[in-house]
């Protein structure tokens, strides 16, 4: 979600191949979520098998035990890509993970003499499982309360009914009772959670996080306002979506473009200080900076306790010389986010230009706490270490800001810091050269 993090093109383009399948799917999701309830269902049953007494009372029973799942794990994903496609494959393949887990804890409980210790295991197991389950919302999905809430409730109530289940049966139960228990057990989770997956999958929210990764880098630009075109073609009255395409035009240095999606957001959400803040961005990404302060005033009036802000606020101020004014809103930033490690990194780089190098150290140190892989922190720590005639130090700083994958902004500077420490003390670098 930070798109100031910079990510090299290669990862851009490995992610968004394995992404793209499983976000944009246009088949039959009547279809799939079948497939899906089917396939937790007969999970369950094959899991409950194998912890049934009857299994083990005969070896051609167990050898056919072992074909079927055999059959069972080899054939799922091609079964499952020929009928509804590749994007259904992953969730078939977490359906029959999450139907053997339900399966288990509901057999293995119920064998608990005492039923106040079954029935309280098994439905702390399926809550368990359920807040698990939960927790890992697909990405298409862009409710995750409600989410959330059906696992917690479904994996609590299928294991608690088949552990009742497997207590009424006499001991020793049967294959066929036992995969009967396993199949209701699991299909109570499986196939509601099935049928909600699809019933919240949300097109245009899979767009927006495909054209959020996109975003890490300007190269890819383009591709994110192809997704974002599609994603307010779906939802045209969402604010965000026209924040982010905005984010995208700039990028690609279209700040006309980009002003019309801001103003289209700022409609929509007229209290919402994210356009004017990316306005202010905007402005001071071209130079614009009396612009660029006037956009963040304006946001931080809708917002003011919005450390982002203020940090930002802070560079408009350290970029027109008024290093006082950047250090207090860095300040300012600091004190409503104390995690906060790019508001350190740029008040230590505030501090040396002021002159303050050791302060300056001191901050970018404790961003580097905070977060040991911020490029900019590194090379502010960098900065102040040349000024204190520490080269040595501060060409390992600029190196090591190098091998973060800092951006190719970034890089330049790293260069032209690496190249002023050769000429002063004749400091040996690596040939080195800005993406």
């Amino acid at each position: 979600e930070d798109l100031t993090v910079f990510v090299e093109d290669e990862e851009i383009a490995e992610t968004a191949a394995l992404l793209e399948p499983d976000l944009i799917y246009r088949g039959s999701k009547i279809g799939a979520a079948l497939w899906l309830s089917l396939v937790g269902t007969a999970s369950g049953a094959f899991a409950a098998v194998a912890l049934s007494s009857g299994i083990r009372t005969s070896i051609w029973a167990f050898a056919a035990y072992l074909a079927v799942g055999f059959l069972l794990l080899r054939g799922l994903r091609p079964a499952t890509e020929r009928l509804l496609g590749r994007p259904i494959v992953w969730f078939a393949k977490t359906t029959l993970f999450w139907a053997v887990l339900v399966a288990c804890m509901a057999v293995l409980t119920a064998g608990f003499h005492s039923g106040w210790l079954a029935y309280g295991l098994s439905a702390a197991g399926g809550f368990f499982i359920g807040m698990m389950h939960g927790s890992l919302t697909p990405n298409c999905i862009k409710r995750e309360d409600a989410w959330m809430g059906a696992a917690l409730a479904l994996g609590t109530l299928s294991t608690v009914i088949g552990t009742a289940l497997e207590r009424m049966q006499p001991d020793g139960s049967s294959i066929g009772g036992a995969a009967l228990i396993g199949a209701i057990a699991a299909g109570l989770f499986s196939a509601p959670m099935s049928a909600l997956l699809f019933r919240l999958w949300d097109e245009a929210h899979g767009c927006r996080r495909m054209a959020m990764l996109f975003l890490h880098n300007d190269n890819f630009a383009a591709k994110a306002v192809s997704y974002l075109d599609h994603a307010i073609a779906l939802s045209p009255a969402d604010p965000e979506l026209y924040n982010l395409r905005g984010v995208a035009w700039s990028k690609m240095g279209n700040s006309v473009r980009a002003a019309e999606d801001w103003g289209k957001a700022a409609d929509l959400a007229p209290f919402d200080s994210g356009p004017h803040m990316n306005i202010g961005v905007d402005h001071l990404r071209r130079g614009a900076l009396d612009e660029a302060i006037e956009a963040f005033r304006s946001a931080l009036e809708r917002d003011p306790e919005d450390a982002t802000l203020h940090s930002n606020l802070g560079t408009a101020f350290q970029k027109r010389g008024e290093l006082d004014k950047a250090i207090d809103h860095y300040d300012q930033a600091i004190a409503l986010r104390p995690d906060y490690a790019n508001a350190y990194s740029n008040r230590g780089y505030a501090r040396h230009l002021k002159g303050d190098h050791r302060a300056a150290i001191a901050d970018c140190d404790h961003a580097l706490k905070l977060n040991e892989r911020l490029p900019s922190a590194l090379v502010n720590r960098a900065h102040a270490l040349a000024a204190l005639g520490e080269h040595q130090s501060a060409a390992e700083c600029y190196r090591s800001a190098i091998d973060l994958g800092a951006s190719p902004e970034v890089r330049e500077e790293i260069l032209q810091g690496l190249q002023a420490l050769q000429k002063a003390a004749g400091v040996r670098t690596n040939e080195l050269s800005p993406a």
